[in-house]
């Protein structure tokens, strides 16, 4: 049972679903659509690119957070269970 959603692949629904184009997306970011295609598969991202996404999204940077907690404690139940 998976809670985490990779971070690029949400990053790419936000930027679907708010109506950018990548090309578009990538002129806003001063980038080339290259490189946000190598920002949006990387296993991390930048803090400071999360925010310059989130700022263009106009979403709270805690979005990409929100299931942590409950992972960890999913995370710590298996662990204990192990022992």
């Amino acid at each position: 049972f998976d809670l985490v959603m990779h971070i690029g692949n949400k990053l790419r629904y936000l930027i679907e679903s708010k109506g950018f184009t990548k090309r578009d997306f990538a002129y806003l970011l001063e980038t080339s659509e290259q490189n946000l295609h190598k920002i949006l598969n990387k296993e991390s991202i930048q803090i400071s690119q999360l925010i310059a996404f989130c700022e263009l999204l106009k979403v709270h940077p805690n979005l990409f957070f929100e299931n942590l907690e409950i992972g960890l404690e999913i995370l710590r139940v298996r662990i204990l269970s192990l022992q």
